[in-house]
């Protein structure tokens, strides 16, 4: 607070899909920004959609505290029962535009509305900013309509790329919709000064394709929740536990099929015992994993546990010995909150299989954990870790460096690029 007595603040609007307490994808990225940017002069407002308790994606587990003045937050309710009014009542004309620009209908409806908040909001209120993030093209095209109309400079930040799933099967009609969303990207970008996205795959890839100049922004980890933690345990005692927190989208992303593999033919083998090691799940839901459990001689390694609130995480992961992150070879660039998180936490990681690249370099060169995709060495690697921990020896923590991955140090990046923008202030 000290340091912002100091500073003019400069103003950012936010154009978010979704913001705490809602636990939905893409929503804890524009809250971290929200929660550092004003530490290095930037004060936020947000723009967001606000989802009614009736409606079947309410979820209030991220709980944030008081991240930003609530008269900065305009939430915007649009209901299910207001998507289906649109396409009901959508005209000839409504069907020409939301063919050609997608957004317009993806959620139905959802941009028009968004289009009036926000002339509401700069009736009585001046940005030097405009922030858009995805996932969704509405934020960018919103975006892009405020930056023309009021002479604002526009930052279109990039959670995902559809790039990222270069090779997954898909149906006709969605190859069709990626392409219609590649090209709408393609034009809504071209207003803004600068991208942020993800990962270097993902900056290389948008740099390329956009022309437009692109800055990496890792999602990183909030230090003040995702730090080391000595929890109280007995040392030694009980399975070896390898957390996994969140979802899995489905096997082209996320593949745990090499790990469930070597952990079965252990115990099948007797090299490791029934209750020597715990797959704790938490969030994760199990239709998508039944094609690799039904093919196991032992099922009693796992443990699925429901989604919790997101302030319980850190004790979750800090009482586990090791923290399992899920990829497969060839993901490009996809690099999850989740990762981030462990890295915080400064528990050993185990990646499995590996991608191969990008994240299996962070993993490496900042000393935090193991990827690993080889069924035999991951076999010997787990003998060798539970005899470790039965024998009291086993690391609470690596000795790993990842200071830069805050999400502070990330708002600084975000802020340095920011301050050299001519802002209408």
């Amino acid at each position: 607070m000290a340091l912002r007595s100091f500073l003019k603040m400069k103003t950012i609007l936010i154009i978010c899909g979704t913001f705490p307490p809602q636990s939905d994808v893409g929503g804890l990225r524009p809250a971290m920004f929200c929660k550092y940017l004003p530490e290095f002069g930037w004060e936020p407002f947000v723009l967001t959609r606000d989802y009614p308790p009736e409606d079947p994606r309410f979820d209030t587990k991220l709980d944030l505290g008081k991240i930003v003045d609530d008269r900065h937050i305009v939430r915007v309710p649009f209901p299910r029962k207001e998507e289906e009014a649109y396409i009901a009542q959508r005209g000839l004309a409504g069907l020409f535009r939301d063919f050609f620009m997608p957004e317009y209908s993806s959620p139905p409806g959802l941009l028009d509305r968004m289009k009036n908040a926000a002339a509401e909001i700069f009736r009585n209120q001046r940005f030097d900013v405009i922030l858009s993030t995805s996932p969704d093209q509405w934020e960018l095209t919103l975006g892009a309509l405020l930056s023309k109309e009021y002479g604002i400079p526009l930052v279109a930040d990039f959670r995902d790329i559809a790039e990222q799933e270069a090779g997954m099967r898909r149906p006709l009609r969605q190859i069709f919709q990626v392409l219609r969303l590649l090209s709408r990207r393609s034009r809504t970008v071209q207003n803004a000064e600068f991208l942020t996205t993800v990962s270097r795959y993902h900056q290389e890839t948008l740099q390329r394709k956009t022309g437009k100049k692109t800055i990496l922004v890792y999602n990183g980890f909030d230090e003040a929740l995702f730090c080391p933690i000595t929890a109280t345990k007995a040392v030694g005692k009980g399975p070896f536990r390898i957390t996994y927190t969140g979802r899995i989208l489905n096997l082209w992303y996320q593949n745990p099929a090499v790990l469930f593999r070597a952990i079965d033919e252990l115990i099948s083998a007797g090299k490791i015992g029934l209750d020597d090691v715990l797959l704790d799940f938490y969030g994760v839901d199990l239709p998508v994993l039944a094609p690799l459990l039904e093919k196991l001689e032992s099922r009693t390694f796992f443990r699925f546990n429901p989604k919790q609130a997101y302030n319980n995480m850190p004790l979750i992961l800090a009482q586990s010995q090791m923290l399992l992150v899920l990829t497969n070879r060839g993901r490009k660039g996809v690099l999850t909150t989740k990762f981030f998180e462990y890295i915080g936490m400064k528990k050993p990681i185990l990646c499995v299989p590996g991608d191969g690249g990008e994240l299996d370099g962070l993993i490496r060169d900042s000393c935090s954990g193991f990827s690993i995709g080889s069924k035999e060495e991951l076999k010997a690697k787990l003998v060798e870790w539970i005899g470790h921990w039965k024998n009291k020896d086993f690391p609470d923590f690596m000795e790993s460096n990842v200071a830069m991955f805050t999400r502070k140090n990330q708002a600084k990046l975000l802020s340095d690029e920011m301050n050299k923008l001519q802002v209408v202030s």
